[in-house]
Protein backbone atom coordinates (compact mmCIF):
# COMPACT_ATOMS: atom_id res chain seq x y z
CA UNK A 1 0.00 0.00 0.00
CA UNK A 2 1.65 3.24 -1.41
CA UNK A 3 0.25 6.86 0.53
CA UNK A 4 0.19 10.01 -1.30
CA UNK A 5 0.19 13.21 0.91
CA UNK A 6 -1.49 15.35 -1.43
CA UNK A 7 -0.92 19.04 -0.30
CA UNK A 8 -1.01 21.10 -3.72
CA UNK A 9 1.67 23.23 -5.26
CA UNK A 10 0.90 26.14 -3.02
CA UNK A 11 1.60 24.52 0.04
CA UNK A 12 4.50 22.15 -0.74
CA UNK A 13 6.15 26.03 -1.65
CA UNK A 14 4.79 27.41 1.25
CA UNK A 15 6.64 24.68 3.53
CA UNK A 16 10.07 24.76 1.58
CA UNK A 17 10.46 28.55 1.10
CA UNK A 18 12.34 29.21 4.40
CA UNK A 19 13.42 25.77 4.92
CA UNK A 20 17.34 24.59 4.48
CA UNK A 21 18.69 22.90 1.50
CA UNK A 22 18.35 19.37 2.50
CA UNK A 23 21.34 18.41 0.79
CA UNK A 24 23.77 21.08 2.76
CA UNK A 25 21.89 22.97 4.88
CA UNK A 26 22.49 25.81 2.80
CA UNK A 27 19.54 28.32 2.29
CA UNK A 28 19.65 28.17 -1.53
CA UNK A 29 17.05 25.41 -2.53
CA UNK A 30 18.07 22.28 -4.84
CA UNK A 31 16.76 22.45 -8.45
CA UNK A 32 13.79 20.55 -7.64
CA UNK A 33 12.95 22.55 -5.24
CA UNK A 34 13.43 25.76 -6.68
CA UNK A 35 12.01 24.89 -9.91
CA UNK A 36 8.33 25.32 -10.14
CA UNK A 37 7.97 23.94 -13.44
CA UNK A 38 9.96 20.65 -11.99
CA UNK A 39 7.30 20.75 -8.94
CA UNK A 40 4.37 20.95 -11.33
CA UNK A 41 5.69 17.94 -13.14
CA UNK A 42 6.35 16.29 -10.14
CA UNK A 43 2.72 16.58 -9.13
CA UNK A 44 0.95 15.49 -12.38
CA UNK A 45 3.61 12.09 -12.13
CA UNK A 46 2.13 11.30 -8.65
CA UNK A 47 -1.62 11.94 -10.04
CA UNK A 48 -0.74 9.84 -12.67
CA UNK A 49 0.34 6.74 -10.28
CA UNK A 50 -2.49 7.32 -7.74
CA UNK A 51 -4.47 6.87 -10.77
CA UNK A 52 -2.44 3.86 -12.11
CA UNK A 53 -1.26 1.99 -9.83
CA UNK A 54 -4.15 2.87 -6.87
CA UNK A 55 -1.84 4.65 -4.58
CA UNK A 56 -3.85 5.86 -1.40
CA UNK A 57 -4.18 9.46 -1.67
CA UNK A 58 -4.42 11.31 1.41
CA UNK A 59 -5.55 15.23 1.35
CA UNK A 60 -3.77 17.09 3.35
CA UNK A 61 -4.98 20.37 3.29
CA UNK A 62 -8.67 21.34 4.20
CA UNK A 63 -10.49 25.18 4.22
CA UNK A 64 -6.99 26.62 2.33
CA UNK A 65 -4.58 25.24 5.70
CA UNK A 66 -2.74 22.19 6.23
CA UNK A 67 -3.96 19.82 8.41
CA UNK A 68 -2.09 19.25 11.70
CA UNK A 69 0.34 16.05 11.19
CA UNK A 70 -2.27 13.98 13.76
CA UNK A 71 -5.31 14.11 11.72
CA UNK A 72 -3.05 13.19 8.22
CA UNK A 73 -1.34 10.24 10.66
CA UNK A 74 -5.27 9.53 11.30
CA UNK A 75 -6.41 9.86 7.48
CA UNK A 76 -3.51 7.56 6.93
CA UNK A 77 -4.23 4.57 9.39
CA UNK A 78 -7.92 4.56 8.42
CA UNK A 79 -7.26 3.72 5.15
CA UNK A 80 -4.81 0.89 6.02
CA UNK A 81 -7.12 -0.81 8.25
CA UNK A 82 -10.03 -0.34 5.34
CA UNK A 83 -7.78 -1.67 3.15
CA UNK A 84 -7.84 0.86 0.36
CA UNK A 85 -6.39 -0.94 -2.26
CA UNK A 86 -6.79 -1.68 -6.33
Amino acid sequence: MVFFLDMGLEKVQLLTENRLNKIDGLTQKDIHESSESHLRKASAVADALVEEYGWVRITCVADGKILPPEEIAEAVYKEFLAGNMR
